[in-house]
């Protein structure tokens, strides 16, 4: 959602290649990151689910920090 709500502050502001390097992103970057979540999902090796653990809490961290950070930086239109 990130990528892409950029990608629509970049269309607002003209900036076309600024827009489709974002709109890329919105695409490329949630499969990678779900092909991760799948893979250490469904292992059955211990480390992994370790691993997957981890990558759940240090998605979680970010998303709630930058949610936080925007919101500070939102303004009304």
């Amino acid at each position: 959602g990130h990528y892409y709500g950029e990608a629509k502050l970049c269309e607002m502001r003209h900036e076309w290649s600024k827009m489709n390097y974002y709109q890329a992103m919105s695409l490329i970057i949630p499969i990678l990151l779900h092909g991760v979540y799948d893979f250490a999902a469904s292992s059955v090796e211990p480390l992994l689910s370790v691993i997957f653990l981890c990558y759940v809490i240090i998605l979680d961290v970010i998303a709630f920090l930058s949610v936080r950070r925007y919101a500070r930086q939102d303004v009304s239109v």
